[in-house]
């Protein structure tokens, strides 16, 4: 079943283009990245680092579409989802890798705390 959740959006992203469809294509990334983020955690193992590059990357991705100011409920939950990759991802290594990934997740999650002010609270 996670596989299928991982080839759906990988397959959707296969046949629409961020130019023709930017907030389908921002989903499907988001989706993928977050069906990586579940496989690297569930089931480990010597990929779970690239698998979770992997889904930093689709975050990441997701992020060039998803703006605080267009989509501010999917620009918070990205960036919390990606905060979550970066920081699972830095218990894979050691070093100045592992502070840089803690610096990164550190920042995604502040980026996603300034979206959830009282004013522009978005239902999550």
């Amino acid at each position: 079943m996670l596989q299928e959740a991982i080839a759906m959006p990988r397959d959707t992203l296969e046949v629409i283009s961020r130019l023709e469809q930017p907030a389908v294509w921002a989903k499907a990334q988001r989706l993928l990245g977050f069906a990586l983020f579940r496989q690297a955690v569930l089931f480990g193992g010597e990929d779970s680092a690239r698998v979770l590059a992997e889904a930093a990357i689709a975050h990441q991705q997701a992020l060039e579409v998803y703006t605080r100011e267009q989509y501010p409920k999917q620009w918070v939950v990205t960036q919390s989802l990606l905060g979550n990759s970066l920081s699972r991802q830095s218990e894979t290594t050691s070093g100045q890798e592992r502070a840089r990934l803690l610096e990164s997740a550190t920042a995604a999650f502040r980026q996603a705390l300034t979206g959830l002010t009282r004013e522009e609270k978005p239902a999550l």
